[in-house]
């Protein structure tokens, strides 16, 4: 599972592989061109950087563009499905998220990265497609998360662990908590389950 659950596949087998179209991602571009937001666009093989402040590239290891000409002309190679905005407490974000809001979902990833994903590609859908494909029931199933994309497997799987670091509704929504990511939270979790 990729991109909060657009991008899904089993093997060599694709699941779901859901894509901005070129009209929204158009849309998208010049709304961010408009108030001056930076933000990275992900695909399933790759990242793709728009930076209409000029500012320096989060992934400089990546194509980026700092014109809505430029990016839709790389974006054609790529299959693009989500994207994020970082320090959204700081920028124009009340005016992003009421031109998008009919478009995608979003979500707080935390450490000020705000993510916009198409309706309905979430992890949770992303699970529930995988156990529909291989006609298993979900029984005996985890998932792990920190941040709010992570909350609709909540619903997905038997038990859902919080990690220690995550957010307060993260934790909330938990069926346990496990230790924060930098003390080893998974394995200890598994270990706790008695998976490992």
């Amino acid at each position: 599972m990729l991109q909060a659950g657009s991008y899904v596949s089993i093997g060599d087998e694709v699941i779901r592989d859901a894509r901005i179209g070129p009209d929204l991602l158009s849309y998208v571009v010049a709304k961010l061109e408009e108030l001056g937001i930076d933000a990275e666009f992900e695909s399933n093989t790759s990242l793709l950087g728009f930076y209409p402040t000029a500012a320096k590239p989060r992934h400089p290891n990546f194509p980026a563009a700092r014109d809505a000409e430029g990016f839709l002309a790389a974006a054609q190679q790529l299959p693009l499905a989500k994207f994020c905005v970082h320090d959204f407490s700081k920028v124009r974000i009340t005016e992003l998220l009421e031109a998008l809001n009919s478009h995608f979902e979003s979500c707080d990833l935390t450490h000020d990265v705000l993510e916009f994903s198409l309706p309905g590609c979430t992890k949770g859908s992303a699970i529930r497609a995988v156990l529909a494909h291989l006609g298993y029931d979900g029984v005996g199933t985890y998932a792990f998360g920190d941040s709010e994309n992570d909350l609709s497997m909540a619903e997905a799987v038997d038990c859902f662990i919080a990690l220690g670091n995550a957010l307060e509704q993260v934790k909330e929504r938990a069926d346990y908590v496990a230790l924060p990511v930098w003390q080893d939270g998974v394995p200890a979790a598994l270990r706790y389950f008695g998976l490992i």
